[in-house]
């Protein structure tokens, strides 16, 4: 059951509607932050980690390790959700008018 169904059995009225739902939008988003916060905190510190840890490479091993992970994030995209192509703005507005609002779940796990 989504999010609408389940505040329209509240049966609340207008102003009390948008204040739930502000509610719901807010607290989804403060919980997406700090999610985004911890993640690239876990990978900065995983970084440092392996590059005072890691084996003695010199400092052109980034000119290799950030092209091969861009490229990996582009075979996934292209392999797994092809439809995610682009830098998404298109994509998000034809979903709205065309689609009804419907992403296929695939594209923002990958």
């Amino acid at each position: 059951m989504d999010i609408q169904a389940r505040l329209e059995k509240l049966h609340l009225t207008g102003n009390a509607y948008l204040m739930v739902l502000a509610l719901v939008v807010g607290i989804g988003s403060g919980l997406g932050a700090v999610v985004l916060v911890r993640a690239l905190g876990l990978v900065s510190e995983s970084i440092v980690f392996i590059a005072n840890h890691g084996p003695p490479l010199q400092d052109g091993w980034l000119f290799i390790i950030i092209p091969a992970g861009i490229w990996l994030a582009w075979a996934m995209s292209a392999r797994w959700a092809p439809e995610a192509a682009g830098h998404g703005v298109p994509q998000i507005l034809a979903a709205i008018t065309v689609h009804g609002g419907k992403i296929p779940w695939r594209v923002p796990v990958v």
